[in-house]
């Protein structure tokens, strides 16, 4: 009996050395990089210089970054400051699109739970999926974080093909026609008619529409619309949408902010609970 009592102890006394030394070891550099950004983010006056360095803008003017990322903030609730916890158990590689091979050498997706200062702090996978993103390694050596919650594509164009963050191809997404604004007292709604096809099943997907490179917010109830715009309502998120059923209709977000420089992006996943992909994104008119 003492010597299975010696082992038990020689063998958890190994344990806890192991967790000590693994504990002093650096994190990885995509995840060091997001902490950073999110910790920037998360303070009660947000750290825009390190924001500004960080975060891939595309075209966004350094006024135009400060007000998305402000109304982003506000969006969530987070007004005072939240609390950023980096989920290190889902840490990706996203594929890298043929257009950005040139110029990319990889892409990692971190998930991150984000929690308001004052709020309990459980662990949701499903959660820090929705805040996670993605980072950047180019091959300049130069490093971006791209928010998804930032109208600021890696990349633009008339391609309607939609990929997983594994680059299986997913089927199409695009917008048939100019949106249809319908003014709403201090708040202006925005139709978009889109076609979805999907060429396998879709465990969810995600449509976003930016104005100014600030993300508006989805309508999510055909009964939150008008009376005459109901008809063909989809919602800007679902699940469970069947292989080779393309779905034709309107898609609807309430805007604060001006009409100007409108965009659609698209995510298709094979589950709900897959890694976030890089979204298609796609100019939009205005009906005149």
């Amino acid at each position: 009996m003492k010597r299975v009592d010696l082992a038990l102890t020689v063998i958890v006394v190994a344990v806890g050395c192991l967790l000590i030394v693994n504990a002093g070891q650096p994190i990885t550099p995509e995840a060091q990089i997001v902490g950073e950004w999110y910790d920037a983010l998360c303070r009660e006056e947000p750290d825009f210089d390190t924001l500004l360095r960080l975060t891939w803008r595309g075209d966004l003017t350094d006024e135009q970054l400060r007000d998305a990322i402000m109304h982003y903030r506000t969006s969530r609730q987070m007004a005072i400051r939240c609390v950023p916890v980096i989920d290190h158990d889902l840490i990706f590689f996203q594929w890298i699109p043929p257009e950005l091979a040139a110029t990319v050498e990889r892409i990692k997706f971190v998930a991150v739970n984000v929690y308001p200062a004052d709020a309990a702090s459980e662990p949701n996978h499903i959660l820090s999926i929705g805040a996670g993103v993605h980072v950047v390694f180019f091959k300049s050596g130069e490093v971006r974080l791209a928010a998804g919650f930032l109208g600021t594509p890696l990349t633009i164009g008339d391609s309607e093909m939609l990929y997983n963050n594994d680059g299986l191809p997913m089927g199409t997404a695009r917008v048939r026609d100019p949106a249809i604004i319908v003014p709403e007292g201090n708040s202006t709604l925005v139709g978009v008619p889109v076609t979805l096809s999907p060429s396998r099943t879709w465990g969810s997907y995600t449509i976003r529409l930016f104005a100014e490179f600030v993300e508006a917010e989805a309508v999510n109830s055909p009964d939150d619309l008008p009376q005459p715009y109901r008809m063909g309502f989809i919602a800007a998120y679902g699940e469970g949408v069947s292989e080779n059923s393309a779905q034709e209709g309107m898609v609807w977000f309430r805007l604060l902010n001006p009409l100007d420089h409108l965009q659609v992006s698209f995510e298709a996943n094979q589950t709900p609970w897959d890694m976030r992909p890089l979204p298609t994104y796609t100019d939009v008119a205005v009906t005149p």
